[in-house]
């Protein structure tokens, strides 16, 4: 009586908490299950680079087999090479994607391990090899068919089979892990590489200072035996204010060494070029 007294509105169906609750039920292991995927590997370039060669593996092989079939024997072995070549880098990359997109753990394991690097660089080389041997037999025996029969819609087919095959998508794709082993380890042992590159320009510096510490050596040790050559040749009196010369240095210029010296007394730089050419080298003293 209660019931039919409430207005419509106002009325609770008795199967609708029970209704309710497995609705909400259905939608929270729904999106449980759309979480466990890892759909946003489609989006990023791996995943398009996986799809394309499944994309373009699957037209290549309907191009075979709806239009090239009938024509294998024409063709030769290029058609089943080819063939075989589209039909198992189809199938492991479809697994691979497959792979990627239920397990983001498997997508990391994969990516990491030789399996992927071999599988692309083995699919572009099958790719490059069997399409270019497909070439050839189509312009052999296929492109005369062409010329001279109406409609023949065989050779263009064949054509856009060996044209379309998906080398490039393996190619890039092997590229691609390449340089993000790269970066992954240059990542993981960044600071080793810097130690190591400090530790390099360290010893590139210690090197470089040691060297020059000894070259210079080398120039003093010149210059003294340069001006203890001019006190020996020539006598004191013709050697005048370099007589009372000290501190010699040298250094090297344009190809030959520069050495000068300081008068005790007069603290006035002298130049052994200066004291030779202030001197008569005609008559020297021995």
């Amino acid at each position: 009586m209660v019931a039919s007294v409430l207005p419509t509105h106002l009325r609770m169906n008795p199967m609708q908490p029970m209704m309710n609750s497995y609705g909400g039920a259905a939608a929270n292991s729904l999106c449980c299950c759309l979480s466990c995927f890892n759909l946003k590997i489609l989006q990023t370039p791996v995943g398009i680079l996986k799809i394309s060669q499944v994309v373009v593996a699957s037209i290549c092989q309907s191009l075979l087999l709806n239009f090239g079939l009938k024509h294998a024997l024409t063709i030769g072995f290029s058609f089943e090479s080819f063939l075989s070549t589209v039909a198992s880098c189809m199938m492991t990359s479809s697994v691979l994607l497959l792979s990627y997109v239920l397990s983001s753990k498997s997508y990391k394991l994969i990516r990491s391990s030789m399996f992927e690097l071999l599988f692309n660089c083995m699919a572009a080389s099958l790719y490059l090899s069997t399409s270019a041997y497909l070439w050839f037999a189509v312009n052999t025996f296929l492109y005369p068919y062409y010329l001279i029969t109406p409609f023949y819609t065989v050779y263009p087919a064949m054509t856009a089979a060996y044209a379309m095959q998906g080398g490039g998508f393996h190619a890039a794709d092997h590229i691609g892990n390449l340089a993000n082993r790269r970066m992954n380890w240059v990542r993981i042992n960044r600071q080793k590489v810097l130690s190591l590159d400090k530790c390099m320009a360290w010893c590139g510096w210690a090197i470089t200072k040691r060297a020059r510490e000894e070259r210079q050596r080398n120039i003093d040790y010149s210059c003294h035996m340069a001006f203890q050559a001019f006190r020996d040749v020539f006598p004191s009196r013709q050697r005048g204010a370099c007589d009372q010369v000290i501190d010699t240095w040298c250094r090297y210029h344009n190809n030959q060494y520069q050495c000068t010296g300081m008068n005790r007394h007069t603290n006035q730089i002298i130049s052994l070029w200066e004291c030779v050419h202030n001197i008569d080298i005609m008559f020297p003293q021995h």
